[in-house]
């Protein structure tokens, strides 16, 4: 983001946050818990498929696939 994108940005938010506060903070958390959220539902979709190939693992050799998506979920539970 350039500085005049950045200007013209916080140009925009300013009066709005001054003018009702309580509306902006509830934006604002709107927003956190739209990014957590996002994080927490791929977490899960990540351990749904851990368990569908740990369950196709045992009826054969299918732990290599397991390195990929234990390394994706690893990521996700750094970025919390």
């Amino acid at each position: 983001m350039t500085h005049e994108a950045f200007a013209a940005k916080l140009a925009y938010l300013l009066p709005r946050a001054q003018a009702n506060p309580a509306a902006y903070r509830r934006r604002v958390q709107a927003w956190i818990v739209l990014g957590y959220g996002f994080i927490v539902l791929l977490l899960l979709g990540s351990i749904i498929l851990i368990g569908g190939l740990l369950l196709a693992s045992l009826a054969g050799a299918m732990v290599m696939l397991l390195i990929p998506v234990v390394y994706f979920l690893w990521a996700l539970l750094r970025a919390l």
